[in-house]
């Protein structure tokens, strides 16, 4: 159904909630003919610097350095619309039916004249800034709910942000931690190309997706919810637009349930 060379090898966002939310248990791994124990507190680690590196776009290297220092705050000024009835004030249009509703039978005539006045606000919104090697340049990204309680989680632990381990043990560990969740036992296709040899493979989707897959869900996730590839370059802090288009590919599943949510 999916072309291999089209399948980006993440998750979408609803399923990163999922994943998030899952529960892991400790586990044994049977490596060089030994049984290796693996934690649930490890497994939960790994999960948790993911589900940050999936908000965020950071990838692996710059998030090892992060630190408390790293986050900050911008300002930025939101246009919003104040709803009026009589004496009261409504946030939005939805509250205000609903209070109409409510009191359909207890309102009077002159006390149901509607006004509305657009309102200028400010509000503080927490960014972190990361320096890249690759590019030698320091990129901003904000932080959602999700990435403030991982954050939290953490704090004070460890000298850095996030309790990071080596990309080896990250990859490996992140396998475990998408099979015990059970949500990504679909099949996919990996083709790899060795010279003129093509090798095809065909793996559930949790032995495809590796640590770095996080940052390609991030902007896929930012391109399929409609904001411009130019934008998503600048989080990204690429220079060529073409290398953009790699990480924010319109992934398949979701290009298949929107077209059929429109068609239906």
């Amino acid at each position: 159904m999916v072309e291999p060379d089209e399948q980006r090898f993440t998750m979408s966002y609803p399923e990163s909630e999922l994943f998030y939310q899952a529960n892991l248990e400790n586990e044994k791994i049977e490596l060089d003919g030994k049984l290796v124990p693996i934690s649930k507190n490890s497994l939960e680690i790994v999960r948790d610097c993911y589900i940050f590196s999936f908000n965020t776009g950071i990838p692996y290297e710059p998030l090892c350095t992060l630190t408390e220092l790293s986050i900050s705050s911008v300002e930025i000024f939101e246009e919003k619309v104040i709803y009026k009835l009589g004496n009261l004030t409504f946030d939005n249009s939805e509250s205000l039916m609903s209070f109409l509703l409510k009191n359909r039978n207890q309102l009077v005539s002159e006390s149901t004249d509607i006004s509305y006045e657009n309102k200028l606000t400010k509000k503080n919104i927490p960014i972190i800034q990361y320096h890249r090697d690759k590019n030698k340049k320091i990129l901003v990204t904000p932080l959602n709910q999700r990435c403030i309680e991982i954050i939290e989680k953490y704090r004070g632990k460890q000298k850095r942000l996030l309790p990071m381990m080596t990309n080896q043990k990250m990859n490996f560990y992140i396998h475990i931690a998408l099979k015990q969740s059970r949500l990504f036992d679909d099949e996919v296709t990996q083709i790899n190309y060795r010279g003129k040899e093509t090798i095809t493979k065909i793996m559930p989707r949790y032995e495809a997706i590796t640590f770095h897959s996080a940052r390609h869900g991030f902007a896929s996730y930012l391109l399929n919810s409609g904001l411009p590839i130019s934008f998503i370059q600048k989080l990204l802090g690429h220079s060529d637009l073409k290398t953009t288009q790699i990480y924010a590919k319109a992934n398949a599943h979701d290009v298949i349930k929107q077209a059929y949510n429109l068609l239906k």
